[in-house]
């Protein structure tokens, strides 16, 4: 499988191994995606509590906030989105 996987650091607290969250990532898509490009970015509860509150418009943090690519019409690529 040809995967990218683009991992961000943004928080100070203790935080997966990026060569766990790419055997995490690689073990999701085993079997479902020949190519696959996904974003990661580790944030702390500050900016979790923000970004849940923006774009669920939900007060305090959650665990996991996923955005799917919304690529236009006639693309090809393997972009799956942000995690």
């Amino acid at each position: 499988m040809k995967l990218h996987i683009d991992i961000q650091n943004a928080c100070t607290e203790p935080t997966p191994q990026a060569s766990e969250l790419r055997a995490w990532i690689g073990a999701a898509l085993a079997g479902r995606r020949d190519a696959a490009e996904v974003s990661v970015r580790l944030v702390s509860e500050r900016e979790m509590t923000q970004l849940n509150r923006r774009y669920r418009g939900r007060e305090g943090s959650t665990n996991v906030l996923s955005f799917p690519a919304e690529l236009p019409g006639g693309i090809d690529h393997p972009l799956l989105g942000d995690i």
